[in-house]
């Protein structure tokens, strides 16, 4: 017979569901819980690791734009 108290020494099950890396600041998340920028292929925590992300990467997101909508 198991003794149901035992199963609090047992490891905690592992979620399947997938998890990224945020291309701001490094922090792992929930896919479902971030944003994707289909075109760079890349995870941000939120709106506001986004537009820190655009920040430093200023010249690509400006030329995208450019060919995206002057051209």
């Amino acid at each position: 017979m198991r003794n149901s108290n035992l199963d609090r020494f047992s490891p905690p099950q592992l979620s399947e569901e997938p998890r990224a890396l945020c291309a701001n600041c490094g922090a792992t998340g929930y896919e479902a819980d971030m944003l994707f920028d289909e075109r760079a292929e890349l995870h941000v925590c939120d709106r506001g690791c986004f537009d820190e992300w655009a920040d430093d990467n200023f010249g690509e997101v400006t030329e995208y734009y450019f060919g995206m909508n002057v051209e």
